[in-house]
């Protein structure tokens, strides 16, 4: 897990952009914990590429659905599913938090999770100011 501290002036949505490979158990425990979290539609009928919803759903509050997807757009969907391959991204509570699931993680592997997470906490940061 990385954890990338964001700096903007308004507060951003609990979202959760999870790999489909996640287990029944872990998505069991997440919704335990997050039950008024619902998936958000982020697949070709809504802009994002099919690639993306292969391998990715995201997840938030429904009363946070319109900010979460203004965050988690097609652009920035199609770069996590480009590059973030293996990574699942978490915002919430002023922090980016970048979770592996290898299980042994490699000096290539944190490389490539702090060099994506600081690029997608950046244009997180900007997104929220320019709103």
């Amino acid at each position: 897990i990385m954890t990338f501290h964001l700096h903007r002036p308004v507060d951003l949505p609990h979202v959760f952009v999870g790999l489909h490979t996640h287990g029944q158990a872990f998505y069991t425990q997440f919704f335990t914990k997050f039950a008024n979290f619902r998936a958000i539609r982020a697949d070709p009928s809504t802009g994002y590429e099919q690639a993306f919803a292969d391998k990715y759903a995201i997840y938030a509050k429904p009363s946070q659905v319109l900010s979460s997807t203004r965050l988690f757009n097609p652009q920035i969907a199609k770069v996590i599913t480009e590059r973030f391959d293996g990574m699942t991204v978490e915002l919430w509570d002023n922090c980016l938090y970048i979770y592996s699931q290898d299980s042994r993680p490699t000096p290539q592997l944190l490389d490539r999770m702090l060099t994506y997470g600081a690029w997608l906490a950046k244009v997180l940061d900007e997104t929220a100011i320019a709103e």
